[in-house]
């Protein structure tokens, strides 16, 4: 007789299926005349002259992260979430 429980096995796919498809955040910065990207779960920090060189960088880095990390996820299955992060510029308000 079958209970509902989930057997080792079945809990063992569905969190390597839960970690294979994972949404990684990537902030990314703007400073110097350079753009950084930085991603906790990866352990990335790159940096690039433009956004395009950035992302093309960042998406060459994250299957050799995946791996010298001992990360449990597929980097096909992994997408990016690239969040664009920027100070708001002090504002002189004059006194009324």
């Amino acid at each position: 007789m079958r209970t509902s429980s989930l057997s080792d096995d079945e809990i063992e796919l569905l969190r390597k299926y839960a970690l294979a498809a994972s949404v990684l955040p990537v902030q990314v910065s703007f400073g110097d005349g350079m753009y950084t990207a930085e991603c906790d779960n990866l352990h990335l920090v790159t940096e690039a002259r433009t956004l395009d060189a950035l992302r093309s960088r960042v998406l060459e880095l994250v299957p050799d992260l995946i791996e010298a990390n001992g990360l449990n996820l597929d980097p096909k299955r992994v997408r990016l979430h690239f969040a664009f992060a920027e100070d708001m510029p002090a504002r002189n308000v004059a006194a009324r």
